[in-house]
């Protein structure tokens, strides 16, 4: 039995969007949280996290269905205030 979540599922392009382009630096100095979290606010089912060292100055929130996906050489680090 297919559901009508199943056939939606399907015709629903995965949207994939990078932190970079939000705005993200990845530079180890600059906080980069406000710019994943537009990423992650954007709406996309994965949100890409290329190399890099992000600094993030507070707390991160994931909205429900969303995929944080890291590089293996992607770091975060917690900014000092």
């Amino acid at each position: 039995m297919v559901t009508c979540d199943a056939l939606e599922a399907e015709r629903t392009p995965l949207r994939l969007v990078g932190v970079r382009d939000f705005g993200a630096r990845g530079d180890g100095l600059s906080d980069d949280r406000e710019a994943i979290q537009r990423a992650l606010n954007f709406g996309a089912a994965q949100v890409l996290v290329p190399a890099g060292t992000y600094r993030l100055g507070g707390t991160l929130r994931l909205p429900s269905g969303s995929w944080l996906k890291a590089h293996p050489q992607a770091h975060f680090v917690l900014a000092d205030e």
